[in-house]
């Protein structure tokens, strides 16, 4: 975890730096940091599950934190972004956005530490322990984790599931033009509203520590649920605001219709907040040493099968004949999503939930016993 995250800050140093030097390779460039900061999530991930994997409710609030850092890390640099814009060439941001990766990768390379002192290390064929800093690979290994996690159902419906939340995290993009055609509002203040999902993702971690933190499997299944049922009424209330028969009920005052549309966004937000970062580093910690395998493919599952259902969004409000309801089908069809998505999840993170409280409950009996023989 630590190595990777080290390796790909100085990749997003090096397109953020050749990025303020070009002008023929800027997509390969955006590309590039978009591939190199990818792997941070994951690896850092990995770091937490290490050092917390063995007690659920620590690395539930660990992987919260280092959610909170990501999504207010997002607003900073959206806000600071737009502030440095106006005063300066946008290619002197870039290298600033270097200078920041060069930051992060000394931060990563000493300050990180991937394993706790507790933690075992495998031994060299010559029984001498190999190093913390350096595991060795091997391409038989590699294939053994690929046929190991891409093999497992449990991986794949927890993977679709875990995209149909992809949804709500990046609708953002989409969001500021629902805003401006629904509200007729500017489209500098439409695109200030977009913020009720950072908002509502924040506030949905801050209530996921009922779950986190509960010690019965059943009663988090039914959390979980409950979420799920009111991404879909919030996806569906959205396509309500999108009606125009809705919509002429707010004539008279546009500012419950704006209120509406964001409390609909941020409940949608909020109630999959949960599902889209604990979720994935609970079902990867069932897979040991191929983890860090499961947790990238998810997130690779989630950015491959979102991206089209976002396209194909774009084309059906786009598409003439079914002007003026164009945004209602769309809410509606991620409604749908929502409620398949959940479902796939019920079936998947029941087995998952009763194995960590076993193994829990397992480290608590041994614990028990050892205070005993210590004390006797």
């Amino acid at each position: 975890g630590k190595h990777s995250s080290y390796v790909y800050l100085i990749g997003m140093a090096l397109c953020s730096f050749f990025l303020s030097r070009t002008s023929n390779h800027v997509g390969w460039c955006q590309a590039g940091l978009e591939f190199f900061g990818s792997i941070q999530w994951t690896a850092l991930n990995i770091v937490l599950s290490n050092h917390y994997g063995k007690c659920p409710s620590r690395f539930a609030t660990s992987v919260t934190f280092l959610s909170f850092g990501g999504t207010f890390g997002t607003l900073l640099a959206n806000s600071l972004g737009t502030m440095l814009l106006q005063t300066m060439h946008w290619r002197r941001v870039q290298e600033l956005g270097a200078i920041v990766a060069l930051v992060g990768a000394c931060v990563a390379q000493y300050l990180l530490i991937d394993l706790p002192p507790s933690m075992d290390i495998p031994s060299n064929a010559d029984g001498t322990k190999r190093s913390r800093d350096k595991q060795g690979v091997s391409v038989s290994s590699i294939v053994a984790s690929l046929h190991h996690v891409l093999g497992s159902r449990l991986f794949w419906t927890a993977g679709i599931a875990h995209s149909i939340a992809f949804l709500a995290r990046y609708s953002d993009r989409l969001l500021g033009t629902y805003f401006q055609e629904v509200t007729k509002l500017p489209g500098e203040v439409c695109g200030g509203m977009t913020a009720c999902i950072g908002l509502g993702f924040a506030h949905g971690l801050i209530t996921g520590r009922a779950i986190s933190h509960g010690k019965d499997p059943n009663k988090k299944v039914r959390l979980l649920a409950t979420r799920y049922a009111r991404a879909v009424l919030a996806a569906v209330g959205l396509a309500l605001c999108a009606n125009t028969s809705v919509q002429t009920l707010f004539l008279s005052n546009k500012f419950f219709l704006v209120l509406a549309v964001c409390f609909c966004a941020g409940s949608m937000a909020s109630s999959l907040s949960f599902q889209f970062y604990q979720l994935p580093p609970v079902v990867s910690s069932t897979f040991g040493t191929n983890k860090a395998v499961c947790l990238s493919f998810m997130d690779c599952a989630g950015f491959f099968l979102a991206a089209p259902i976002w396209g194909s969004a774009s084309r059906i409000v786009s598409h003439s004949a079914l002007e003026p309801h164009g945004w209602s089908v769309v809410w509606l069809m991620i409604a749908c999503l929502f409620a398949i998505g959940g479902r796939l999840m019920m079936r998947a993170i029941p087995r998952v939930l009763t194995t960590q409280a076993s193994e829990v409950s397992d480290q608590n009996s041994q614990t028990d016993y050892s205070k005993i023989i210590h004390l006797a």
